[in-house]
């Protein structure tokens, strides 16, 4: 697009229960979204992020409760920002991709990175990444 202009990537289809439990439809009409896509205020439970060679920077909901966030990318930078005072679960598999979690918030335990209070969290984030050859930063 035109310079200084966001340029549109993607879409979020709103859910909403219909009728009875575990039942959800989409809206027909997407809300747009541009990168670097930020989600702090929004009440999401599930995110995923599918992109090939390009550059994607993500700031998580900060007040959604339990989300669960699935990223699958080839050649591409893929950053994710966890707000603080949000609790996360991470697992990340890659073929020849650069892997960067904060293990200062996130300490790696066995195949998976994980807040100490990730149990017992109200705000907490499931995190699912998969990556050819790119490069992932998760702080």
């Amino acid at each position: 697009g035109p310079a200084g202009m966001p340029q549109q990537v993607g879409h979020l289809r709103r859910r909403q229960r219909v009728a009875g439990p575990g039942r959800e439809h989409s809206s027909p009409d997407p809300l747009r979204l541009g990168l670097p896509l930020g989600l702090g205020p929004l009440q999401v439970k599930r995110v995923r992020l599918k992109t090939g060679a390009s550059s994607s920077v993500i700031t998580l909901p900060s007040k959604a409760g339990h989300v669960q966030v699935s990223v699958e990318s080839g050649a591409a930078s893929v950053t994710v920002h966890v707000p603080a005072g949000v609790a996360a679960r991470i697992r990340a598999r890659g073929g020849l991709a650069d892997i960067k979690v904060d293990t200062s918030r996130f300490p790696r335990d066995g195949d998976r990175y994980e807040s100490a209070d990730f149990d017992g969290a109200t705000h907490r984030v499931e995190i699912d990444v998969q990556t050819g050859v790119g490069s992932v930063k998760i702080d």
